[in-house]
Order: C-alpha cells, then structure tokens, then sequence
C-alpha cells in the first residue's frame, strides 16, 4: 500500500474518530445543562403544582386536614420549538435528544397523593369543564408506578410528551429512567437508556405543547 493510499486511510479514519468525540461531547453538555435547568424549573414549579393538588384532594376528602398530605409532583415536559422544526424536516438524531428538550416548559400533569401510604392521585381532567380531578382507585399500573416511585423518593421527577411509560427522575445530582422496555419496570442510568432503549421512532413523536391546545 502507498504513502497516498496510507494517508487516505488516516484521515477517513481520524474523520470518524473526531466525529464522535464531537458527537458523544455535545451529547453530554445537552445531558448536563438540561439536568441544571430541569432542576430549577421543577424547584420553581413545585409550589404551586402542590397547592393545585392539594386544594382538589381536600375538597374530595374533607376527612384530612392540608398537614395530613404529601404531594409528589410527576409534571410533563415538551420539546422545543425548534425541535418540532428541525422532526419535521426528518432530521432528528438521538443523539442531540437533551438539546431537543425544553425543561422550562414542565407543566402539571399528575400528582400522587400520600397519607402515610397512596390515597390517590390527581390528574388532568377528560372533563372540558374541569381542570382537575382526583382519583381515589388505582388500577394496577397506576399503583405499581407509585409504590416504585415512592420506594426511588426522588429530588425531582417528570415525564416526557409522547414518550410514554418512562419517568425521568434525578436522584444524588444523577439523572435515571424508570421505565419498562422488558415489560418489567426498572431504574436505569440516563445514559444507558438512551443508548440501549429510546428509539428514533420514540422520539419522532416529540412536541411542544399538547396536541389540541
């Protein structure tokens, strides 16, 4: 083989390497400043998600009192703008799936409900003429995922439109996935999940607000 040929080689070779080192960097700052800014958006958020919950579960049980109840807030995120864009074009790669997420846009979604164990839970309602409404009976989905997420106590947790049966939580500064892509709901590492589970066809169905608003 000749010095032309060897250099070729060398540079296709170092191409591909610098490639994904750029790839796996970018992947890993998108990780990172969203981790940051899920946090603060949460923080910002959990006050008045807890009031709304808590204002609709004492009027459905007068029985307890507001220091009786313990809220954990399970709110959605939606992806950005841009992001819709840039799906529309067929263009999305799972790897820039953090840089498509917009943390700032967590909005109320579901709320478990605790007094000393799971008395319900709140969600949006089917209901046009009403916001809310609190379910008192679980179904057994409902239940496992609570008992799973109250067992977990995570710093924050949310889910992801479109993305169903995963939910997005942060536990000592590190970001997990408790979701069930063997049928069996399990916690894993962020970046495993990402790599050996969620889809480009997952998240071909990303968007910025709920469909019908």
């Amino acid at each position: 083989m000749n010095l032309k040929i060897l250099m070729k080689n060398f540079i296709r070779i170092s191409i591909i390497v610098l490639f994904s080192i750029y790839t796996n960097l970018k992947a890993q700052n998108c990780l990172s400043i969203f981790k940051n800014e899920a946090a603060l958006s949460y923080s910002s958020k959990k006050d008045a998600f807890t009031k709304e919950a808590k204002q609709l579960v004492l009027l459905s049980l007068d029985s307890l009192k507001p220091h009786d109840i313990k809220v954990i807030n399970i709110p959605v995120m939606y992806s950005t703008k841009k992001a819709v864009k840039i799906r529309r074009k067929g263009d999305l790669n799972k790897d820039d799936f953090f840089c498509y997420l917009n943390a700032y846009s967590l909005s109320f979604d579901e709320s478990i409900i605790l007094n000393d164990t799971v008395v319900g839970i709140v969600i949006p309602s089917a209901n046009p003429a009403r916001k809310l409404e609190y379910l008192k009976a679980l179904d057994n989905y409902r239940k496992t995922i609570s008992e799973e997420i109250i067992r977990i106590n995570p710093e924050i947790i949310f889910t992801i439109y479109n993305i169903p049966r995963c939910y997005w939580y942060v536990k000592d500064g590190e970001l997990f996935v408790l979701a069930n892509p063997n049928n069996v709901f399990k916690s894993y590492n962020v970046t495993d999940y990402w790599k050996d589970y969620l889809t480009e066809e997952q998240i071909s169905f990303l968007y910025y607000k709920e469909v019908g608003l």
